[in-house]
């Protein structure tokens, strides 16, 4: 008896260390993009957002989607955080199914687009390509019938862009996409240049559908495919062009059908729609997948249509369920002993005090991994995660900080990453009337389109542009941010963005523009409209449709400011990328014309992202990163002049969006940075040795990434509107601060120093003057060493 316990126990141990050689992969939760989080309101339940893919290049991940509009957005796969969309969508059109369904990426980093077409016959397969994530457009590098017409007349045999795989770059670039109830897929490649691809229609030994809903590149010429309650496949695609099943694998859930696949350690992933899950399988035996591990979705909807796709990256698996939303999991493999390796060092970070902050380290290794924190040497308490969490910063947070990570077979100490937080200027020149944050309204979100907001001084509205769901200008109550009534969009059309900006005169009229990337495409030009009022039943006319630029392709409509009334209106557009603006002007009050004015001793682009009127014929231009510029206008000549020039030492380089209020000399600008905020200026005494001064900041709702440096501010009597896209809108009393005031006392060597404002020191007199650091309020000083020392109060 004895002896078969002994038995029984060594079999219980041999076959619980099978088992877990068997599955020696976990997927661990790296991020989550849910369904109804207004960081992702692109992620719907109306079935539009269906594509997915990794690019290795940029280590982003691209995401498909038509709600609100057809985009592709650019996440960051490490964080979810959305970073930008692609550009130039409005060149996407044509597919009876839909413009755009399924995204993928190059090695290249090139960017593909494909429509859905349910017959390519009648409505051609479109596959659009971007040279990579920052250009500004696509090119179409396929349209057509890859069959010709021919396969038959049941519904779907030539059906494409359910499914789609991308892999190689350049004139190595393979895209495959398979029909929803044919036995064929399709192969498209370049044939003279990546910019021009032609078809290749691959039979198979498959049955119809076998490859309806997911498709994936394997290694080598094998590709792998699956159907709603069909069997998993394996494909070789032979010299011939045909595919020869390799391997029929039964016994999967039915559902599980979105696939990927990393050919490095031969894994696969199955994306299960009705189970709303990802399972990762072990394929080095690919007649016999092993279930590894398996992650959900935040949400279990309904996912009718079976649409899923996955995509690996070196270290993750990212799956998508329409309806549900985006996991991002890291994938480990327990059974490899190894050292903690650091792939993402702790970044340099400076804040703000007040906001928040995050300190990252990317590592991997074997699990479990432990890290702690330190600060000039010392640990910071609790600060055991992979991410470090800064809240509510103070100057003493200030400091270097490093990670040191271990595992039971080594440790990793990361790189030091210095700290800082600044102290801004807080006053009382701006109270809060109200705010509204990314995702309170359907029409204010966090997805980088809405750009453009101005102030009715006639009716007390502010003016909202927004394309997040449709495109529309809200009109809401100045004082209390209620939500009025949309302005009429009938015949606002065309441009790269159909709408971006807006802007109010004197009189009340409301001017808009929309986006044109190259002014000199005829299919795409720059439009303003003009509405007579603000009031919902008022129809916008065409004031002006051209090329501002006068045949030099230019981008116009990111930079919008009006002024004046009737005939003496004056409408100021800078060009994105070069040293150019044109101011509008009417005889007739419906029609307007231009004339470009080019500042010659201004680098281009220098105010590509916020120009505003200034006193006479002069204007202030900003763009992100670049200094602050005051232009005088010579219209006889049609350039402008600097007279003005701060760098990033004398006005904050953060600052892009700007407006300016001459009358009572305050200029404000929203300041991307951490956090986001909105700065306002003193102009009273501006000099070329006397640079504006910061009189107050406000924190926006949200700080969530505005990597484009959109938004916009307008004043209004007593009044200051400020819009950061992506954060929010907010809306203040606008006053001269209280002036700062100080007071001193001695006793011994002892200096007491009491003071309203910021205490700033410096060792003479004329300055500079700089925060005195850890300042208390009173602060003494020991003065007795007879060091010079000179003190003062400021904004």
């Amino acid at each position: 008896m004895k002896q078969l316990c002994k038995c029984s126990l060594l079999s219980v141990v041999l076959l619980l260390a099978q088992s877990a050689w068997a599955q020696p992969y976990l997927l661990t939760t790296v991020w989550r993009a849910a369904v109804g989080d207004p960081n992702y309101p692109f992620l719907a339940t109306d079935s539009t957002h269906r594509g997915l893919a990794y690019s290795a290049e940029t280590t982003h991940l691209l995401v498909a989607s038509r709600t609100g509009g057809n985009k592709v957005f650019i996440l960051d796969s490490e964080t979810g955080v959305v970073l930008a969309n692609l550009q130039g969508m409005a060149a996407v059109s044509g597919g009876n199914g839909a413009a755009m369904n399924l995204v993928g990426a190059g090695e290249d980093g090139a960017v593909y687009l494909a429509n859905l077409t349910t017959d390519s016959a009648t409505s051609p397969l479109k596959l659009y390509r971007w040279a990579s994530e920052e250009a500004e457009g696509p090119v179409v590098v396929y349209q057509g019938d890859p069959f010709e017409g021919a396969g038959g007349t049941a519904s779907g045999v030539r059906r494409l862009g359910d499914t789609m795989a991308v892999r190689g770059s350049g004139m190595f670039a393979e895209v495959l996409l398979g029909t929803r109830s044919s036995t064929n897929v399709v192969l498209l490649r370049p044939s003279d240049s990546p910019t021009n691809f032609t078809s290749t229609v691959i039979g198979t030994d498959a049955a119809a559908g076998d490859f309806g809903t997911g498709l994936a590149w394997g290694a080598a010429s094998n590709f792998w495919g699956k159907g709603g309650s069909r069997n998993l496949r394996r494909f070789n695609i032979t010299p011939s062009n045909t595919a020869v099943t390799l391997n029929n694998v039964a016994g999967l859930p039915n559902s599980a059908v979105g696939i990927g696949f990393d050919a490095e350690r031969s894994l696969l992933a199955l994306v299960n729609y009705s189970a709303h899950n990802v399972v990762l399988y072990d394929v080095s035996n690919p007649a016999a997948p092993l279930a590894q591990a398996t992650n959900t979705f935040a949400t279990a909807n309904a996912n009718a249509n079976g649409t899923t796709y996955a995509a690996f990256s070196a270290d993750k698996l990212f799956a998508l369920d329409s309806n549900n939303g985006i996991v991002a999991s890291r994938v480990v493999n327990q059974n490899i002993p190894t050292p903690p390796h650091i792939a993402v060092q702790p970044a340099n970070t400076t804040i703000l005090e007040g906001g928040n902050a995050d300190l990252v380290v990317g590592a991997s290794g074997s699990q479990p991994l432990l890290f702690q924190w330190f600060r000039d040497g010392a640990p910071v308490s609790d600060a055991t995660n992979a991410t470090l969490s800064i809240l509510s910063a103070v100057p003493s947070h200030s400091g270097g900080y490093f990670v040191i990570i271990t595992n039971q077979y080594g440790a990793a100490t990361s790189d030091v990453a210095t700290f800082t937080v600044q102290i801004p200027v807080r006053t009382d020149a701006l109270n809060l009337l109200w705010s509204l944050g990314p995702g309170s309204r359907p029409w204010l979100t966090a997805d980088n389109t809405q750009r453009g907001i101005a102030y009715n001084k006639l009716t007390g509205n502010l003016l909202v542009v927004s394309r997040a769901n449709s495109n529309v200008v809200a009109v809401l109550d100045g004082e209390t941010g209620n939500l009025k009534h949309f302005l009429s969009m009938t015949g606002v059309t065309g441009g790269d963005f159909a709408i971006n900006l807006v802007g109010v005169g004197d009189d009340g009229v409301v001017y808009a523009c929309n986006l044109s990337i190259n002014g000199t495409n005829t299919a795409t030009p720059f439009k303003i409209y003009r509405w007579a009022n603000d009031a919902p039943e008022t129809a916008p006319t065409v004031a002006y449709s051209g090329d501002p630029g006068n045949g030099v392709n230019n981008r116009w409509g990111d930079t919008l400011d009006v002024r004046g009334l009737d005939i003496e209106t004056g409408i100021l557009v800078g060009s994105r990328n070069a040293n150019v603006v044109v101011v509008f002007s009417t005889s007739d009050l419906a029609n307007f014309t231009g004339q470009a004015f080019t500042v010659t001793n201004a680098p281009n682009g220098a105010f590509g992202l916020g120009v505003a009127w200034g006193d006479g014929q002069s204007f202030w231009g900003k763009s992100s990163g670049g200094n602050l510029y005051k232009i005088a206008l010579d219209s006889e000549h049609s350039v402008g002049t600097v007279t003005l020039n701060f760098d990033g030492s004398q006005f904050a380089s953060s600052v892009s969006p700007i407006a300016v209020d001459p009358d009572n000399g305050f200029l404000a600008g929203v300041s991307v940075e951490t956090p986001d905020n909105l700065r306002l200026y003193d102009l009273l005494d501006v000099s070329a040795a006397k640079p504006p001064v910061w009189l107050d900041t406000e924190f926006f709702p949200a700080d969530n990434a505005n990597l484009n440096g959109t938004g916009a501010v307008d004043f209004g009597p007593a009044r200051l509107f400020a819009l950061d896209s992506n954060n929010g809108l907010m809306a203040f009393t606008l006053g001269r601060p209280t002036r700062p005031t100080l007071a001193a006392s001695r006793l011994g060597s002892l200096l007491t120093l009491t003071y309203t404002g910021r205490l700033l020191s410096s060792t003479n007199a004329a300055g500079p003057y700089r925060d005195v650091p850890g300042a208390s309020n009173p602060h003494s000083v020991d003065v007795g060493s007879g060091a010079q020392q000179f003190f003062r109060a400021g904004y």
